[in-house]
């Protein structure tokens, strides 16, 4: 991807693209040489880390270094699940956006919104209508 401007729904996927891939690498014990995040990072943007977007690698090291806490908010909010059950590109998605609610980058419609566009892309067909409810439960606590 050449290092042209891109929209913030575009920076948004890609970010949810990043963290995705930083979960499967989490979760790969028998991976010895697991790829950083600036690495994965380069290889989803198609550039060098340091031509990236500032705000793009804003969120995305937002939501990783707090990624323990937005589990337990995330958690809080689903009913009989857990978020290790949930499938990875869920996960993605929640955690993106938990991190934008909690640190209002944007408001709580438009970060559902976006959410929510994401999961119809790239879930399954149920998985919008949780992403949905937990997010705007979580919109709803910290407005």
């Amino acid at each position: 991807m050449e290092n042209v401007e891109l929209s913030r729904t575009k920076i948004h996927e890609q970010a949810m693209i990043c963290i995705f891939q930083y979960l499967f690498y989490e979760t790969q014990k028998e991976i010895t040489n697991k790829k950083k995040i600036e690495e994965i990072i380069s290889d989803v943007m198609e550039v060098s880390f340091d031509e990236c977007d500032v705000f793009f690698r804003a969120i995305i090291f937002e939501t990783i270094k707090n990624r323990k806490e937005y589990i337990e908010i995330i958690e809080s909010k689903l009913n009989k699940w857990t978020f290790d059950r949930l499938c990875l590109t869920d996960q993605a998605i929640l955690l993106l956006f938990t991190s934008q609610l909690l640190n209002n980058r944007a408001p709580i419609q438009v970060c559902i919104d976006v959410a929510v566009d994401l999961a119809h892309r790239y879930c399954d067909d149920k998985s919008y209508k949780y992403i949905n409810k937990v997010l705007d439960r979580i919109g709803k606590e910290n407005a």
